[in-house]
């Protein structure tokens, strides 16, 4: 044998052992006999019935890390490429369905898939991911208050184009909300109060963005989260002065929380007596939806413009 020939079985070889190696089919863990796809599908699917979704969460949990990995993957390598057929766009919409329920089996893990966030925070921060930010922002989510600080950080890092999109939607809304606020997989989230307390100050920075995506996306989460939480923040927040039109936006997010924003009273009856009559109008304007009985007819006229 020549020794082009020896070169030519040898590259043969190290192709066909690649081959295997790369696709040949990975054994999922599995549980009483189904693999963990199939317990994926079935507790992320809304039809699925109590019972059999009890079920698969417990499936879930024994399976435990093990999962991650397969589950990540689903997540991050979803086919993005241009469509030409029917068959690739069904393809496609298989992938993508797999990727949000692989998403929505991190709840079942909870804070043991903690060591995994930064591979997540990854595919959230990544400006080129397109939609499968949000697919990770929603694993992020359901491992913890941990998780959902990591999203947090991608938010509040400036310049990042992704950031009005994390924040649209119900997705972070329901994690910052009360209790009685239920979450897209049906569960109240108990640690609404840690993760409305840390991203009360990012949201209420955001307000000075330059993104009018971003400042609007933060205004209405500010509107809607944790008065308890978010209140303080925007209080805080205004006490620094910001810029006249940042102001109102946030003196408006302020009062949209109506009587829970009643710890704000005294600040705003400060402002009402101001010598700048925008601020006056805008503070004794939040105090009418707040608590209007504080209100005197003094304080009525010093909100008047001149």
């Amino acid at each position: 044998m020549n020794h082009r020939n020896q070169i030519t079985i040898f590259l043969l070889a190290g192709i066909a052992v690649f081959g295997v190696i790369y696709f040949w089919p990975s054994k999922e863990p599995s549980y009483h006999g189904h693999r963990l796809s199939w317990w994926v599908g079935e507790y992320g699917n809304f039809e699925t019935p109590h019972e059999r979704k009890t079920e698969a969460r417990q499936a879930l949990a024994v399976i435990g890390t093990n999962a991650v990995p397969y589950l990540m993957s689903w997540i991050g390598n979803v086919d993005a490429k241009p469509l030409r057929t029917n068959d690739e766009a069904n393809f496609q919409i298989k992938m993508w369905e797999r990727a949000w329920l692989a998403a929505a089996a991190f709840s079942a893990l909870g804070t043991n898939a903690e060591p995994y966030i930064p591979g997540l925070k990854s595919l959230v921060a990544d400006p080129t991911n397109g939609n499968v930010c949000v697919i990770a922002e929603y694993a992020l989510d359901h491992i913890g208050p941990d998780g959902f600080a990591a999203v947090l950080d991608v938010i509040a890092t400036p310049g990042l184009p992704q950031r009005g999109v994390l924040m649209q939607g119900s997705e972070m809304a329901d994690h910052i909300r009360s209790p009685n606020a239920r979450t897209l997989a049906g569960h109240e989230d108990l640690n609404f109060r840690i993760n409305s307390i840390r991203a009360a100050p990012v949201l209420a920075k955001c307000l000075e963005d330059h993104d009018p995506f971003v400042q609007r996306c933060a205004y209405i989460l500010l509107c809607f989260s944790d008065p308890d939480s978010t209140v303080p923040a925007l209080t805080n927040f205004l006490a620094r002065s910001p810029q006249p039109e940042i102001r109102r936006l946030a003196t408006d997010a302020l009062a949209k929380h109506g009587q829970d924003a009643r710890v704000a009273v005294p600040f705003l009856l400060s402002r009402s007596g101001d010598s700048d009559s925008e601020i006056r109008v805008e503070a004794t304007n939040a105090l009418m939806q707040i608590a209007p009985e504080v209100l005197s007819p003094g304080h009525l006229r010093l909100s008047q413009p001149p």
